[in-house]
């Protein structure tokens, strides 16, 4: 058994004995009709979580830093307020964030939309990008504005498509950039990003910075 798993199973043994306020307890104890998750469902949702909450969150951490840093009013704010960090965040992904495509849709039906039509089980996929700068649901979509409303923002899905790694991605990348623009407060780019592209993401593969004194 790879270590990694034995690990996971050394902790579910843990929490199925002892169970405390965490999420790996919720998995292992919650019940739907009578019936709870078995081992390796709740191993592959601790799998799913890990996944969508690991690498992407390298990418968020790059897109928020990176805008922040050209921002100078903006990163002034933060460093005299954290509490602004979630929102500048949030802002970052709305204005710069790396996700170009969401995953494919298949209309149930013929449906219109904005004089298109589009075919029963014809694939769609929708635009981030394009949705984020939409001035009918982000006025001025142009500008880096930290106090925005970013509650229509749709980096993450909705509903029933929600990503599932949405709220721990937003812990870490939140405590990150505290750290970040605690400690090095004259941080600066020194360079301009280095991207990669494919059909879905618009990633950074480097940023040149100097971190000062």
């Amino acid at each position: 058994m790879p270590r990694g798993l034995a690990l996971l199973d050394e902790l579910l043994d843990e929490r199925q004995a002892a169970p405390g306020d965490d999420l790996l307890s919720r998995m292992l104890h919650a019940q739907h009709n009578g019936e709870t998750l078995t081992r390796d469902e709740v191993r592959s949702m601790v799998a799913l979580l890990m996944s969508t909450a690991s690498e992407p969150v390298g990418h968020l951490i790059n897109v928020a830093m990176v805008n922040l840093l050209r921002h100078p009013e903006a990163m002034a704010e933060v460093r005299a307020d954290a509490s602004l960090i979630p929102a500048a965040v949030d802002e970052a992904y709305r204005y710069d964030g790396f996700g170009k495509l969401n995953l494919p849709r298949f209309p149930l039906e013929d449906v219109e939309l904005s004089g298109v039509r589009i075919g029963k089980g014809q694939q769609v996929f929708g635009v981030f990008a394009s949705a984020s700068r939409d001035e009918r649901a982000f006025p001025d979509a142009a500008v880096f504005d930290i106090h925005r409303d970013n509650r229509k923002s749709l980096l993450f899905g909705d509903g029933p498509h929600v990503c599932l790694g949405r709220w721990l991605s937003k812990v870490v990348v939140e405590t990150m950039i505290e750290k970040l623009v605690t400690r090095f407060p004259a941080m600066r780019l020194s360079g301009e990003p280095v991207y990669t592209q494919n059909t879905f993401f618009r990633k950074m593969v480097s940023v040149p910075v100097e971190v000062g004194r």
